[in-house]
């Protein structure tokens, strides 16, 4: 009401290179590290940028404002002219209201975690929306879930992959009508560079596995107060060129991922270097486990984890099926025997209605339930004193908590 009031825009007083923004992740480690972007990195990925097959109109945020993702959501729909949709972040737990929340407000976009996008594919409710463009990453991708996403939806789909050091995502796949050969992370943004490479830091060629690391726009500053972390992770790029200098691309980041380029020019993502979890003198891979189970009839969706007990580790699977499957323990690891190496089959198996996830749309680990080590199917309990003893015996031995006379 004060007529007298400056209604002039604030000065700006930002530089490209000062500090947007510091966003904490927790790694493989568990322990967070305070990731430092400047406003340079940011307009790197968010103006202008063409991994959306189509104009986005209305961005729903699926992601908290303390996770990357936000940052898709808010500046490149802004930046865009697109409108954001903000909401209560309890809706993702509900796949259900979060689909009818989408239809009611004619989303077309939306950018979500791999766990998230599976859950909202399984419901089956994203058919009933008007939803023209989703990406989606963050974890090794379900190439079933794909398929019926493909199959039931007219939509663009792009699987994006990227560390927050790298602000977002770095590299995109476009799936082209019913593509099931594969989920690649895709080519990198038109500013990255990509580089795999083996112990020794040397390229590797098209086909062979390697460690990702990743140059250009876009790069973290490293992590705040963690010099150590920074020098490791952030070093320099021992592949730059003459126009790489000039542009200010003279870091790599080390992501810790291994990839490996496929012929027609595309990344395809094989895991987690330091996920590799060595159970009785075997290295394994968790993905692994859960892909083969994944595949088996009845089942929607495993989750494969390492827990320890009685001072050894051991693999725990958590299993979800669906309406044409029977959760039968004995049933499933009779598959996985035939499926794989007796190493890799899973000591416990538990079914859970759903994969609990955090409120960034991650495996939320810390929800997973105990899990049994009687399996219902094949326990017969002790008869007479001397198979009590002999089975309390075992249970000792082992450190389980009930082991039948058989």
């Amino acid at each position: 009401e004060n007529l007298d009031s400056d209604t002039t825009n604030l000065e700006s007083i930002n530089a490209s290179k000062d500090l947007a923004y510091v966003i904490y992740t927790s790694g493989t480690t568990g322990q967070p590290k305070g990731v430092m972007v400047d406003h340079q990195a940011v307009v790197s990925f968010a103006y202008k940028n063409t991994y959306v097959p189509e104009q986005a109109d209305k961005v729903v945020s699926l992601s908290p404002y303390s996770f990357d993702g936000f940052v898709f959501d808010a500046f490149y729909s802004l930046l865009s002219g697109a409108s954001v949709y903000l909401v209560d972040k309890e809706l993702l737990l509900n796949p259900d209201e979060l689909c009818g929340y989408i239809a009611q407000h004619n989303i077309d976009t939306f950018f979500t975690t791999t766990a998230l996008f599976n859950q909202l594919i399984r419901s089956g409710k994203l058919k009933s929306t008007g939803v023209r463009n989703i990406l989606f990453g963050g974890e090794k991708a379900d190439l079933g879930v794909i398929q019926q996403a493909l199959d039931e939806l007219d939509l663009n789909l792009v699987h994006v992959y990227g560390p927050t050091e790298t602000v977002v995502y770095a590299s995109a796949y476009h799936f082209k009508g019913t593509d099931n050969e594969g989920a690649p992370i895709g080519s990198p943004l038109n500013n990255k560079r990509f580089y795999v490479v083996d112990t020794t830091g040397k390229l590797v060629p098209v086909g062979c596995p390697g460690e990702l690391w990743i140059g250009g726009a876009g790069m973290a500053r490293g992590y705040l107060n963690r010099e150590d972390l920074t020098v490791d992770r952030f070093i320099d790029n021992p592949f730059v060129t003459a126009q790489d200098t000039a542009n200010g691309y003279t870091k790599v980041y080390k992501t810790g991922d291994l990839v490996r380029w496929l012929p027609d020019g595309v990344i395809d993502f094989m895991g987690r270097i330091d996920k590799q979890v060595k159970i009785r003198g075997h290295r394994i891979e968790p993905e692994e486990i859960e892909r083969v189970l994944s595949e088996l009839a009845g089942v929607s969706h495993s989750v494969v984890v390492d827990l320890e007990k009685e001072g050894g580790k051991y693999l725990a699977a958590y299993v979800v099926m669906n309406n044409e499957g029977t959760f039968s323990v004995e049933g499933i690891r009779s598959k996985l025997d035939s499926l794989l190496p007796d190493y890799m089959v899973p000591t416990t198996f538990t079914e859970l209605s759903t994969i609990p996830l955090t409120i960034n749309g991650k495996l939320d680990r810390k929800a997973l339930p105990d899990p049994e080590f009687t399996s219902t199917d094949s326990y017969v309990a002790p008869r007479t004193a001397l198979e009590e003893k002999l089975c309390n015996i075992w249970q000792e031995v082992l450190g389980v908590e009930k082991v039948g006379i058989q």
